[in-house]
């Protein structure tokens, strides 16, 4: 159930988000108050405060790392000084990728994104969670200069190129086909929009309800498939 525009309720979506830059794409992913109100809001504040031209630089020089993997000592101790200068908590002793750049989080950004921040140059790669089901996805397309709005459906929608992200889930939880495209918006719409979101999450949230009530149909129309004799 989709939140009203003015909550901000913490929620248990989750979403990949991040960059689309010369045809490829560069995003991580976020496990908690991922929807259109959380997320996606800090999305369109992103986008409406930041230069084209630092968009399209970020998503080039970033590199994608595993959670997994340690992080290079100069890399570590590259953070280390920033995060001194700012008189933020240091990394500590704990360097792989996913601890070094989540203990970025407290004060190298505002607004939950930090990873596009210009002192942060790695972020988790959310391609290296193949098991992980997106409720949404946010895709900022500098190629094109729009923002894109992602959402799950079970019906077998094929709007966008990420909805047969989920094929190779676990049968269990492979009944719907990824994320499909709900709204997209050009960068002009978003930096008009200056700090008054709401008309654009409602205009979200409206075409997401239509596809709603195509999903519900959808999902009745296949248990009744699998009822029928024969």
């Amino acid at each position: 159930m989709l939140e009203g525009v003015l909550s901000f309720k913490m929620d248990d979506t989750k979403a990949f988000f991040g960059f689309r830059v010369k045809g490829k794409d560069c995003t991580t992913y976020r496990h908690s108050n991922a929807g259109f109100n959380g997320l996606g809001m800090r999305m369109l504040e992103y986008v409406s405060q930041t230069p084209v031209s630092l968009m399209r630089l970020v998503a080039v020089r970033t590199e994608l790392v595993d959670s997994l993997d340690m992080a290079p000592r100069e890399i570590v101790e590259h953070y280390e000084k920033i995060k001194k200068k700012l008189a933020i908590q240091l990394i500590g002793n704990n360097h792989s990728w996913g601890n070094v750049v989540n203990s970025l989080s407290g004060g190298l950004y505002s607004n939950d994104l930090f990873v596009f921040n210009e002192h942060l140059m790695q972020m988790l790669d959310s391609k290296k969670l193949p098991r992980v089901s997106w409720d949404n996805a946010y895709i900022v397309d500098v190629d094109k200069e729009r923002l894109e709005f992602y959402q799950k459906f079970v019906a077998p929608y094929n709007f966008g190129r990420y909805s047969k992200i989920v094929e190779e889930l676990d049968s269990a939880s492979s009944k719907h086909n990824g994320v499909i495209l709900v709204r997209e918006f050009s960068f002009d719409e978003v930096k008009a929009a200056k700090d008054d979101f709401g008309g654009l999450i409602a205009r979200v949230n409206e075409s997401s309800a239509q596809l709603s009530q195509a999903d519900s149909f959808n999902r009745k129309y296949f248990e009744w498939l699998s009822e029928a004799p024969g």
